[in-house]
C-alpha cells in the first residue's frame, strides 16, 4: 500500500514538472503549484486546477478552469493521460499549436 502512495506522489510530482516546463516552451508566463494531489496552474487570465484521482475508474486526471472569483467555469473534464491533460490545458489558454506558427511564417 505504501509503495503505491509513494508512486502516486511521484506522478503528481512528474506532471507538476510536466506543465511547468511547458508553460515555459509556450513562453506563457504564469506559476505552477502542487499541493497534495492538486496543481493549480494561474496563467494568463484564469486559473487551471488539475486533480489526480487514482481511485476513479474513469480517469487519473481531471481538469477545471476557474474565473477570476474561484468559481469554476467549466466543469470537471476527465483526462486519461498526462498528454490529455497537457493538450486540454493548452486549450484552457488558448495557447497556439506550434504548427500554427510554423503555418504562420510559411505563409
Amino acid at each position: 500500500m505504501l509503495a503505491g502512495v509513494i508512486a502516486d506522489v511521484e506522478k503528481v510530482a512528474l506532471l507538476h514538472d510536466l506543465l511547468r516546463h511547458s508553460l515555459e516552451l509556450w513562453q506563457v508566463d504564469g506559476d505552477v503549484v502542487r499541493a497534495g494531489n492538486i496543481i493549480t496552474v494561474r496563467a494568463r487570465t484564469c486559473i487551471v486546477v488539475v486533480r489526480y484521482d487514482p481511485g476513479n475508474a474513469v480517469a487519473l486526471w481531471w481538469i477545471a478552469k476557474q474565473a477570476g472569483g474561484g468559481i469554476a467555469s467549466v466543469r470537471e473534464k476527465p483526462c486519461n493521460s498526462s498528454l490529455a491533460t497537457l493538450a486540454s490545458l493548452r486549450r484552457l489558454l488558448a495557447v497556439n499549436s506550434p504548427r500554427d506558427k510554423i503555418s504562420e511564417q510559411a505563409g
